[in-house]
């Protein structure tokens, strides 16, 4: 009668044991699943200061899908010129948002994007890596580190990470 207690009670125990030494989930791909709007983009350097890349209030949108991954990000005080637009109006708009599609897979804490479609032409044929985490009604993306690129003048030559926080819209 004892031995009949004692087991049930040992695998209890062995059980709970495991569950309370089991590693956080990762959150799962309906988590992820809506629209996200940027709150905030923030680029830290190896070396130097954290730089809001486009201002305190950048504007720009994720949305993801169960099979794709959109990103359009834009600067918070781009200028709008006035007509008749010039080739520089172009550049200056252009130099001020980033924009990337494609399937993705989750890998851990990790969303991959496989590029299709960008306005960084170099990254289309890649994959880019975003290390993930929810917070409540907040998605943190973050780059891995690396060298930062071109088109962020202020960091040219420098290596470090982005940071992006986004906030769930629906």
């Amino acid at each position: 009668m004892k031995r009949m207690f004692l087991i049930p009670a040992v695998a209890t125990v062995a059980l709970l044991a495991g569950c309370a030494m089991a590693p956080a989930a990762t959150p799962s791909q309906d988590s992820l699943l809506g629209t996200w709007r940027v709150v905030s983009y923030v680029a830290v350097p190896d070396s130097g200061t954290p730089v809001d890349i486009w201002g305190k209030a950048p504007r720009g949108y994720v949305v993801i899908t169960p099979t794709r991954f959109i990103t359009i990000l834009t600067a918070q005080d781009r200028k709008i010129p006035t007509p008749p637009f010039t080739a520089q109006d172009f550049a200056n708009a252009f130099v001020t948002q980033i924009s990337y599609t494609g399937p993705y897979r989750l890998d851990g804490n990790r969303l991959v994007t496989a590029v299709d479609a960008s306005s960084a032409v170099t990254w289309v044929g890649t994959e880019q890596v975003r290390e993930f985490r929810l917070e409540g009604r907040r998605l943190h993306l973050s780059t891995l580190p690396g060298p930062f690129p071109p088109g962020l003048s202020q960091l040219a030559g420098k290596t470090g990470r982005s940071h992006l926080v986004w906030e769930r819209l629906e």
